[in-house]
């Protein structure tokens, strides 16, 4: 009864993929959660961002009727309203997971694991001890901390922390201009706050393509936000009269208090107290060392998700899981090609890419043609009010094959499929660069 073909340690979209995966393939298979079944992408990430999102986007509608020639009447915006509907959708789509890994025939189980063994994991507390000849590994990452802040979780938070706010802070700074900071952003921007987003790196969503970057920070700034980047916070505290943040710019020192603060800095990886270390698991920084089968350099032991540092997305979790159950049940023929996996933003303004920065091409030795048009001259784009924003395609000029896409503007996220699947395909692209979008 406590031995299996494979126990997942992780429950989240990695885990509980590789989890599905190995038990349809007929595999005995055990998963171990320390908290929530779909980790933090279903229960305080993607799923309650994205739920929050469109009632900011309802929120920015309502806002725009007379632009739009349109009426919104008897619309419950309220925050505690949209609190309650987010987490009722986490929910169910958590509900939606356990139900699927109980169909799959996989055994959940709730505690904390560590292994003990080649072929043995001790789930804390209870000291319950299973057996497997495989294990995957699959326990995400936490948030990055600042150095000599004080976190309480309360005015001082991590983008979980901030989930326990009942109401849109009435002001408040976001350290960390990526993709979490800037949603979060957006939501508490439509629903009333006064926000001020401070980024230490040259350019906002630092990973990017440059034009992209610049066409985000004037676009949020246009959107009532204060976004200032190539800044140093030196100190953040709790007065007891509000949180005061003092930051330098160059030479100039400044200091503001607000709210709230919520500090979006990046992530680690939660590799720490699984007893990886002690069975010679090799690691780089705290992130697990894999090949193309997600199997580490110990037999038996495979690693997926944001713990690899491979790509710290949802989607890539769950294809790293896929293919370490398939790599287990011995019919491991996928591969994955990271730089074909897009990316998106969701904020007061989308962003999508995939492929290579104009940047990074160069640096690899490309000669680059670059194509950029407005994304209006996308007809749903326009539609929906797309009257800002563009389409950049970054193409090798002597093979005519696209490197990367990037856009940025009302349903640039929608519109992402059209070059991922140029890109996948190795296809030289059509003399009109610009047909991909313009239907």
């Amino acid at each position: 009864m406590n031995e299996y073909d494979v126990i997942v340690v992780g429950g989240g979209p990695g885990g509980y993929a590789s989890s599905v995966r190995a038990g349809e393939l007929g595999l005995k298979t055990a998963l171990i959660e320390k908290e929530c079944i779909g980790g933090m992408c279903i229960n305080w990430g993607c799923i309650p961002t994205k739920t929050m999102l469109r009632y900011a986007d309802l929120i920015h509608q309502k806002a725009q009727q007379k632009t739009h020639d349109y009426v919104y009447d008897n619309i419950d915006t309220s925050y505690q309203n949209a609190l309650r509907r987010t987490f009722a959708i986490a929910e169910r789509q958590r509900l939606r997971v356990e139900n699927l890994l109980a169909q799959s025939k996989v055994v959940t189980l709730k505690g904390e694991a560590r292994l003990v063994g080649d072929h043995e994991v001790e789930i804390l507390p209870s000291g319950e001890r299973l057996f497997a000849k495989n294990f995957i590994i699959a326990t995400g990452s936490g948030p990055r901390k600042l150095h000599g802040v004080e976190y309480n979780e309360d005015s001082i938070v991590t983008p979980r922390g901030a989930w326990a706010f009942t109401r849109a802070p009435s002001s408040v700074v976001i350290v960390g201009s990526g993709a979490t900071g800037l949603e979060f952003a957006t939501i508490w921007s439509r629903f009333g706050a006064k926000v001020t987003v401070l980024e230490m790196l040259p350019a906002i969503l630092p990973n990017e393509d440059a034009d992209i970057s610049i066409e985000a920070k004037a676009y949020l700034r246009h959107a009532g936000m204060k976004i200032m980047n190539d800044v140093k916070v030196e100190r953040i505290s709790d007065t007891g009269k509000g949180v005061e943040v003092t930051y330098s710019s160059g030479t100039t020192r400044e200091s503001l208090v607000v709210e709230k603060a919520l500090l979006s800095v990046g992530i680690v990886p939660n590799s720490s107290g699984l007893g990886l270390e002690a069975l010679g698991v090799a690691m780089t920084r705290g992130q697990v060392d894999i090949d193309e089968h997600m199997r580490t350099n110990v037999a038996g032991i495979y690693a997926i998700g944001d713990i690899t540092g491979k790509a710290t997305l949802a989607i890539v979790a769950g294809m790293q899981g896929i293919v370490a159950a398939e790599s287990i049940a011995g019919i491991g023929t996928r591969e994955l090609v990271y730089g074909h996996i897009p990316h998106c933003v969701h904020s007061a303004v989308e962003v999508a890419a995939v492929g290579m920065t104009e940047q990074k091409a160069r640096d690899r030795g490309h000669a680059v043609e670059v194509t950029q048009r407005p994304i209006a001259s996308n007809g749903e784009s326009s539609t929906l009010g797309g009257n800002g924003g563009f389409i950049k395609l970054v193409v090798d000029a002597k093979s005519e094959k696209l490197l990367g896409a990037h856009l940025i503007g009302r349903n640039a996220i929608n519109l992402i499929g059209g070059p991922l699947a140029v890109l996948s395909s190795g296809s030289a692209m059509p003399r009109t660069k610009e047909i991909l979008f313009s239907i």
